[in-house]
């Protein structure tokens, strides 16, 4: 597995959204999106406005269910052994930072991230979803 970019931040909702439009644009159409959809009508009316905004992308919205910490544990143990890889970059050292910190650390976006991204390729790998050129998921 490797990780090609991360990029990360705190924003307001439409920093939020303009950074999610501009990295999908600097991707390409050819990159699948993956965004986290909280359960209950909030999620699914943010989730709708997502999907409406990246009109022409390859993009959907997954339900998220159980704990982060159990959702993150098939990531970590490929992490464990060696087989997670990332391209050197600016954003190399908060990752390191903020997986290794997890479950204890202050944040825990990009560990959502990459937990979910890595469900998305492994469920593709085994047949249950159709594989993609690439992927991005955001938190």
């Amino acid at each position: 597995i490797y990780i090609a970019d991360m990029v990360r931040g705190r924003w307001g909702p439409d920093g939020v959204e303009n950074t999610i439009k501009q990295t999908a644009q600097m991707d390409g159409k050819s990159v699948s999106i993956r965004l986290p959809q909280d359960p209950g009508q909030a999620g699914k009316s943010q989730a709708k406005n997502f999907i409406t905004m990246l009109s022409g992308f390859n993009v959907k919205a997954e339900t998220v269910s159980g704990d982060k910490i159990t959702r993150a544990q098939p990531f970590a143990a490929q992490v464990n052994i060696g087989n997670v890889k990332m391209l050197r970059g600016d954003w190399n050292k908060a990752l390191i930072e903020e997986l290794r910190n997890f479950p204890n650390g202050t944040h825990d976006d990009q560990v959502d991230a990459c937990s979910d991204g890595f469900t998305e390729l492994n469920e593709a790998r085994i047949g249950k979803k159709p594989a993609t050129a690439g992927s991005r998921t955001y938190q």
